[in-house]
């Protein structure tokens, strides 16, 4: 395993209002705008999960350590940049990856 630094920089919009709130302002027709907000019940608020998910959503679905590196063997896990591991790599294994 190798660790690479990984900057992560995302911008979201989020606004919770309270169930009550909610229920006043609430149209028929959900909106783009309605995608940013969340009910709480009035008392607390917890972000963690929220936090957790815009995180996932940031980070690239697959890093480098350098721009021409080969990745790992998705066989048996080497680093193909240190060796060459010659495992028989079929085109499934990457079939809906780009």
């Amino acid at each position: 395993m190798k660790l690479i630094r990984l900057p992560v920089e995302a911008e979201f919009k989020l606004e919770y209002v309270t169930t009550e709130e909610y229920q006043t302002f609430h149209a028929a027709e959900l909106t783009e705008e309605d995608l940013t907000l969340s009910v709480f019940d009035g008392e607390i608020i917890d972000i963690d999960e929220i936090m957790r998910e815009q995180l996932l959503l940031a980070v690239p679905s697959h890093a480098l350590c350098q721009t021409n590196c080969q990745g790992f063997c998705p066989v048996c896990g080497e680093d193909k940049n240190l060796v060459d591991c010659r495992c028989e790599v079929s085109a499934s294994i990457f079939a809906g990856r780009r």
